[in-house]
């Protein structure tokens, strides 16, 4: 686990990814709840649209934050 790596740079930023990886682990769980039947999504289709667009952005911003920021750390 990187947390424990003998670099501390790395340990930081990666305590710092997990703390982040947290608040996105509660706002997809807020979403999947939000949309956990198929009638919540048919009567706020509109919503379920830009929710699911907002859970995919943040996805995509994490996994470019880790390609230039933590991985990077790593060679």
């Amino acid at each position: 686990m990187l947390s424990k790596h003998e670099n501390s740079k790395v340990r930081n930023t990666a305590m710092l990814f997990d703390t982040e990886m947290g608040k996105l682990a509660k706002v997809f769980e807020e979403y999947k709840m939000k949309y956990v039947i198929a009638s919540k999504i048919i009567q706020n289709t509109a919503g379920f649209l830009l929710d699911t667009k907002a859970i995919f952005t943040a996805l995509e911003k994490r996994i470019k934050k880790e390609d230039l920021e933590l991985y990077p750390l790593l060679k």
